[in-house]
């Protein structure tokens, strides 16, 4: 049965509500609980059915949207001030290392050049949400280490600008390395532009406003300020889920700012629901049953390559071994963004049907085996991960 967006949505929350009391129930993380209830709404399975998948992609674009923009805003740039080497020299060093790896996996299994390059791509990010869930889950918010992830997730999600440019120039099939520099160059100023309107712009506008001691305007300015970014990002061929992240975290750099969209914080949950029942509905079972063994196979490989690039680029840093491990078992899998992303390239005709099924169910997989990866790798862990005072 064919259903609207509005009714999909209802049935997605209750759907949500019973999966997530059962996964807590059970003792067993609640994002298990969310995924398996959008698998038990997918086309798949019978009974009670969201068929329409093109609003179940709609629904994750949104989530994942909205959940990232709320991210930046619980994020900071203040955490890249006194961020370590590992942080601003590491992270760039780690996307490349796991892009290289994602590479070698395609060349190996006999893929195009493209669907190499975009499956390395996707794999490359880490899930902000899993991350602090997993820190959360551990105890381990207050810690050293967890100031260390927060910093990678901030620079991989401004990373992105510039590969979104560096896409764009693989979809036209005009690829070549002097196209590749120049389109990683247009990312990088307009990258530079952003982060220049939001530490130099918006904070001397934000303090002026406080002078006025009005209650109105600057949440009035907040919002006309990321309408002004947005509108700036259309005119770049950006989407707004693309920059979602980066504009949160822009908008959150004056307290002024920061206050205004605090009450969005209480909303981080629901989006996050909204996100993995809908990741959930766009598993294709069919297709992880005729691919089980590629799949399995990739969920391994990657997620023990990212822990060991991880972990490997932290201790070349000076990060001790129980820090480096910590990183590596809480980032190792895709980013929610990796499943957005895939779907723009499958709407823009740059990947297949089956590359984005295949995305899909690696993406889903890490992000589900993280919380119990973590918490054996450790209890393994010789030396207590001691928090700040």
């Amino acid at each position: 049965m064919e259903i609207g967006l509005v009714p999909t949505l209802l049935i997605i929350l209750v759907a949500a509500m019973v999966g997530g009391a059962l996964a807590h129930r059970l003792r067993q993380p609640i994002i298990l609980g969310f995924v398996l209830a959008g698998i038990a709404l997918g086309p798949y399975t019978g009974g009670i059915t969201v068929t329409d998948l093109i609003d179940a992609k709609h629904l994750s674009e949104v989530g994942v949207s909205l959940l990232l923009f709320v991210l930046g805003v619980e994020f900071s740039l203040a955490t890249l001030r006194p961020a370590s080497k590992g942080v601003l020299l590491g992270t760039p060093l780690q996307l490349l290392l796991t892009v290289l790896l994602g590479l070698l996996l395609g060349l190996i299994l006999g893929w195009q050049r493209d669907d190499a390059f975009w499956f390395a791509s996707l794999i490359a990010l880490s899930s902000p949400i899993i991350a602090l869930q997993t820190f959360n889950a551990l105890e381990l918010t207050g810690t050293p280490v967890a100031r260390v992830v927060r910093g990678i997730l901030i620079v991989q999600n401004l990373a992105i600008i510039p590969f979104v440019f560096l896409s764009r120039q693989i979809q036209a099939g005009t690829l070549d390395l002097s196209s590749a520099v120049i389109a990683a160059l247009e990312g990088a100023v307009f990258l530079a532009v952003l982060l220049f309107l939001g530490i130099r712009i918006l904070p001397p506008l934000f303090a002026a406003l406080g002078r006025l001691n009005s209650e109105d305007l600057p949440g009035l300015v907040v919002f006309a300020s990321a309408a002004v970014v947005i509108a700036g990002t259309y005119l770049y061929g950006l989407t707004f889920v693309e920059v979602a992240f980066v504009i949160g975290l822009l908008l959150s750099v004056t307290e002024q700012g920061s206050r205004a969209l605090r009450a969005l914080l209480s909303m981080r949950d629901l989006f996050g629901v909204l996100f993995f029942v809908s990741a959930g509905l766009l598993l294709d079972l069919p297709y992880l049953g005729r691919h089980i063994l590629l799949i399995v196979l990739l969920v391994l490989v990657v997620s023990a390559g990212k822990m060991a690039i991880f972990a490997g680029i932290m201790r070349l840093f000076g990060h001790d071994r129980g820090d480096a491990l910590t990183v590596g078992v809480t980032l190792f899998q895709l980013s929610e963004l990796s499943f957005v992303l895939a779907r723009l390239a499958l709407d823009g005709g740059a990947i297949t049907d089956d590359l984005y099924s295949l995305v899909i169910s690696v993406g889903l997989l890490t992000m589900l085996l993280t919380p119990f990866v973590a918490r054996l790798a450790l209890r393994l862990q010789p030396q207590p991960v001691t928090t700040e005072a």
